[in-house]
């Protein structure tokens, strides 16, 4: 007895569907990338060039992770961050004000309108 349960086929006869216990479906699609719908209401895509997107269903909020390991995180109040490999991050606020931090701790801000 494994994890999962096989046997929901999807509608579409090009998608491989996996049903676990927990309630999470993977569906497998033909341009390679994999979609779990959890039973919260997240939702992760795999693509086949190393990205991810995890949508937050209860935070509405959307976390993209790129291959080299940049992140890009979007906000419903459309603040919009990204966090870098080397430690360096930048926030774009509503009103587009940007902070950028520094791996050192150093942090710049450019202003958006209104300023």
């Amino acid at each position: 007895e494994g994890e999962e349960e096989r046997g929901q086929e999807a509608s579409n006869r090009d998608v491989n569907s996996i049903t676990y216990r927990n309630g999470s479906v993977k569906d497998f699609l033909p341009d390679g990338r994999r979609i779990t719908k959890f039973p919260n209401g997240d939702i992760k895509e795999d693509c086949p060039d190393g990205s991810s997107t995890y949508f937050y269903r209860d935070a509405n909020t959307t976390h993209i992770t790129y291959k080299d390991g940049t992140q890009l995180i979007h906000f419903p109040n459309n603040q919009m961050e990204r966090h870098f490999p080397d430690g360096s991050r930048e926030v774009v606020f509503p009103d587009k004000t940007r902070c950028r931090f520094a791996p050192d701790g150093t942090k710049t801000v450019t202003y958006g309108k209104g300023e």
